[in-house]
C-alpha cells in the first residue's frame, strides 16, 4: 500500500512540474483524431480520390480543379468529410485546392 502512495505521488509531481515520460504524450497524440486531415490513398485520373480520415478511409469524386493531387499527400478539408454532400481540400505541401463530393 505504501508503495503505491509514493508511486502515486511521485506521477503527481512529474505531472506537475512538466517532466511527463514521452510515451505518456505519445499516447494521448495516438488517440487525437482530427476529422478535417487526411492522407491520398490513391487517386484515379484526377476524378476519384481514396483518403484516409482517421480510422476510415472514404471516397470523393471530382466537382472542380483537381489536378496535381498525388498518393501520398496530406490535406485539409474545408469541411467534416464524416457529414458532407460536397466539400473541398487543400494539398497541404503546395496548397492545390480541389473541390469534391462526398460519397
Amino acid at each position: 500500500m505504501l508503495k503505491d502512495i509514493v508511486g502515486a505521488n511521485i506521477l503527481i509531481l512529474l505531472l506537475l512540474s512538466g517532466q511527463v515520460p514521452a510515451s505518456y504524450h505519445a499516447e494521448a497524440e495516438a488517440q487525437i483524431c482530427i476529422n478535417r486531415t487526411g492522407e491520398v490513398l490513391e487517386v484515379v485520373n484526377n476524378e476519384l480520390f481514396t483518403i484516409a480520415v482517421c480510422n476510415s478511409i472514404k471516397v470523393f469524386k471530382e466537382f472542380s480543379y483537381c489536378y496535381g493531387v498525388e498518393k501520398g499527400d496530406m490535406v485539409l478539408f474545408d469541411s467534416n468529410p464524416d457529414d458532407c454532400v460536397m466539400t473541398g481540400f487543400t494539398v497541404m505541401k503546395d496548397n492545390i485546392q480541389c473541390g469534391v463530393l462526398c460519397q
